[in-house]
């Protein structure tokens, strides 16, 4: 509401109308956006740096052996990897 009120009152007339909603709207959205992709970048570097896989991503190497969900190669009892 901060963004707004600041919009409406730094206008010629401080008055708010659709169109500077739909400004102010329109630029939230997109600094949401930016935040979003940004955090989202970040995370995969650092998971790359320490050398892990980000969640949902498919993690098999060419010619490995599947795995089930917590980490034991199918066939393999009690192995834990």
């Amino acid at each position: 509401m901060a963004a707004v009120q600041a919009a409406a009152y730094g206008s010629a007339q401080p008055v708010l109308t659709p169109a500077l909603w739909k400004s102010v709207l329109d630029r939230k959205l997109f600094e949401h956006q930016e935040r979003r992709a940004f955090r989202c970048a970040a995370r995969a570097a650092l998971l790359s740096f320490l050398g892990k896989t980000p969640r949902g991503a498919l993690a098999v190497q060419p010619g490995a052996r599947p795995t089930t969900a917590r980490g034991r190669r199918k066939g393999d009892a009690g192995a834990v990897f």
